[in-house]
């Protein structure tokens, strides 16, 4: 291990609750997720697509439309196959 650097810093409480809680949950310490926090600042993230979100919101808007209502009352308008299809993707079974 490289030679370590004391540093305090201040968090409000939701903070130290979250990290006391990400930290117990991944068996590491406070200090070692705060490590790990700033490396994946370095990663490249993936740009957002607007387009695709957009055309998934669409889709599905347009689905909730058909999609049967939790009492019944609407009725599907669409079969899985139309469904792949329209994907284009061959249903395989």
């Amino acid at each position: 291990m490289s030679h370590m650097i004391r540093k305090q810093i201040y968090l409000e409480a939701a903070q130290e609750a979250l990290l006391k809680q990400r930290a117990q949950e991944r068996g590491m310490s406070e200090a070692a997720l705060i490590r790990q926090c700033l490396e994946s600042l370095d990663q490249p993230t993936l740009p957002l697509d607007q387009q695709a979100w957009e055309d998934e919101r669409t889709f599905l808007q347009h689905r909730l439309h058909t999609v049967p209502s939790h009492d019944g009352h609407q009725k599907r308008t669409w079969t899985r196959e139309e469904l792949y299809a329209e994907r284009g993707t061959g249903l395989s079974r």
